[in-house]
């Protein structure tokens, strides 16, 4: 019985690790929809909105934007949500230093170990975000490629930040509930068995 309950609670675990995912977007308000709150900083003054701070080497906010210089291996910029997000996103804009070493997101996960968010190169300015099945407690970027610029200057106006809304299981991760439930209940079963047979 132990071990059956063992096994499903191991498949259940299965189903939610082997779906963990990092979605990208490119359209402000397609990243809006998948959530289910969102918070916005427009930097249009020197203070952050309740649940958000940064940690950065070069970056800082004025003309009501937030204006970073990251480089490979020496400059990085943090920001921290209290609380923990699953989600997030802003317009970027890497102009302004002309063609640099683009930028790479990793999230720093809630409870430990970290994640691969996404990269963004000299591009258009205009909206990146993402969002993630598994809950981090900050977001670093640095530069990441050594080609074409020593630094990625750019600036980020209106991050947002927030909870990613409830989704309906895919269905590999059905498959696997159903399974760890039909051993639930077979392991009821045989213990209810065993016990009417004393």
């Amino acid at each position: 019985m132990k071990f059956n309950v063992l096994v499903a609670v191991l498949a259940m675990t299965a189903a939610g690790a082997a779906n963990a995912a990092v979605t990208t977007y490119n359209d402000g308000a397609a990243f809006a929809a998948a959530l289910s709150g969102v918070v916005t900083e427009d930097f249009e003054d020197g203070t952050l909105v309740s649940g958000l701070s940064f940690s950065s080497t070069v970056g800082n906010i004025s003309g009501g934007l937030f204006n970073d210089r990251p480089v490979k291996n020496i400059a990085e910029t943090t920001f921290f949500f209290a609380g923990g997000a699953d989600a997030f996103g802003g317009s970027f804009n890497l102009d302004p230093g002309g063609r640099g070493q683009g930028l790479e997101f990793t999230l720093n996960l809630t409870g430990g170990g970290t994640e691969l968010a996404g990269r963004i190169q000299y591009e258009t300015p205009g909206f990146f975000g993402f969002t993630s099945t598994n809950r981090f407690d900050s977001v670093t970027w640095r530069g990441f490629d050594d080609i074409n610029g020593s630094a990625e200057t750019f600036n980020l106006d209106n991050a947002q930040f927030g909870n990613v809304s409830a989704a309906v299981p895919e269905p590999a991760a059905w498959g696997l509930m159903v399974v760890g439930f039909g051993l639930v209940g077979a392991g009821m079963r045989s213990r209810r068995q065993v016990a009417v047979a004393a």
